[in-house]
């Protein structure tokens, strides 16, 4: 059975707080404060471990590699993105559409997460994609994990998922993303202002070849103006999914 702990007002697992504290080991053993050492000891209860979208931002193009194995281990989606493509209010206002990494908010438990700023344009919808047009191999994955919410404003979000580069235009699409073919699109989800978390079901999904790990697409609700939300912690694994968010696609 799985054992959960609470931390930045969140529930995770043994493992989680085991990689914080060893990124604060490794930050403050300089300074003395050894007393984190001795969790380091902790190892994995089900033998999962999760790790931050904000963790890791080497996107170095040379450092990235094609056959990521989720059988080898979680993928961490911060690790194996090289680039990100807008959508939306985002191409023809870049600035209506800000994603900021490694974001810090005491006041919305955010600690180096991604907070999305949006202010709705013309269009009233605008998307971010990450990208790494090497593909991914992620045939051994069952879902994929993320936390989303700490929204300010009137705001609904759709998540996409395990997308491919498609030659040329998909003008059949209502998606905002019209050269990318995504295995699986969530419904409208309305955000509210505390953390969820969010498993999609990858079962019976072509997992290899894919270029497009994870975007959002996001509009106002029914009331306009500016919108903001965060994200955290997007992990595809070979974990199956629990309560899964409804999808548009199967």
């Amino acid at each position: 059975m799985s054992h959960t702990v609470q931390y930045l007002n969140k529930t995770y697992t043994i493992d989680i707080i085991t990689m914080i504290t060893r990124t604060t080991a490794i930050q403050f053993a300089p300074l003395g404060i050894l007393a984190v050492i001795p969790f380091l000891l902790f190892t994995p209860i089900d033998g999962q471990n999760v790790f931050s979208i904000s963790g890791n931002h080497n996107h170095n193009q040379n450092a990235l590699f094609s056959n990521v194995d989720a059988a080898k281990g979680p993928v961490h989606i911060s690790e194996v993105y090289a680039s990100k493509n807008f959508a939306g209010d985002a191409i023809t206002r870049p600035n209506y559409l800000k994603v900021t990494d490694s974001y810090i908010n005491a006041d919305a438990w955010c600690e180096m997460c991604v907070r999305v700023d949006y202010t709705p344009g013309s269009q009233g919808i605008a998307g971010m994609a990450y990208v790494n047009f090497k593909g991914l191999d992620l045939t051994s994955a069952k879902r994929i994990t993320f936390f989303a919410g700490h929204a300010t404003g009137d705001i609904k979000v759709k998540f996409l998922v395990a997308g491919k580069k498609i030659d040329g235009v998909d003008a059949s699409s209502d998606q905002i993303f019209k050269n990318t073919k995504f295995a699986k699109t969530t419904k409208y989800v309305t955000l509210s202002n505390v953390w969820k978390k969010y498993d999609i079901d990858l079962s019976n999904v072509d997992l290899g070849g894919v270029t497009h790990p994870f975007a959002f697409e996001v509009k106002p609700g029914t009331t306009p103006g500016p919108v903001t939300f965060y994200l955290d912690y997007v992990v595809y694994d070979d974990q199956t999914a629990k309560n899964p968010v409804a999808t548009d696609t199967t």
